[in-house]
């Protein structure tokens, strides 16, 4: 695979992510937003939710949604593209706990997130989706040569 349909869907994917959540927020479910946690990384509190805060935290769902289209991209290289759909499920969902359960805990990253389910079962959804929508692009890319 290339690093064009990598980098493609993972914007793709970022886009996905983030629609899938605002989609939540509209339907009234109470969750904290990808953008609002990517930002909290860079800037302090007041600057959240400031345009600034808003722009940063969309370029770091992009970055972290590449870095999940690489990871399924690897997997699939390395696996197969056999069950493409289930290794990126099971990949997106990996990598997106590894970040939720072992760095933002480590690095003190919006720790409200432990009192927060509805936002865990968010993003278990979202990045189950993510998972399959990247494992089938980057499937379907893979088979085009240049």
């Amino acid at each position: 695979m290339n690093f064009n349909s990598i980098f493609i869907t993972g914007i793709i994917g970022a886009v996905i992510v983030d629609g899938l959540t605002y989609l939540c927020l509209q339907l009234g479910i109470a969750t904290s937003t990808p953008w609002e946690i990517a930002s909290s990384i860079f800037l302090n509190p007041p600057l959240i939710y400031t345009p600034s805060g808003i722009i940063i935290g969309f370029i770091g769902t992009i970055a972290l949604s590449i870095a999940t289209s690489l990871l399924i991209s690897c997997i699939l290289s390395a696996t197969g593209f056999e069950y493409a759909w289930l290794k990126g499920i099971i990949a997106a969902n990996a990598l997106g706990f590894i970040n939720l359960g072992l760095f933002m805990r480590l690095l003190n990253i919006w720790p409200q997130i432990r009192n927060e389910p509805a936002t865990n079962f968010v993003a278990l959804f979202c990045l189950s989706v993510l998972g399959i929508i990247q494992a089938i692009l980057l499937k379907k890319w893979s088979k085009i040569t240049v």
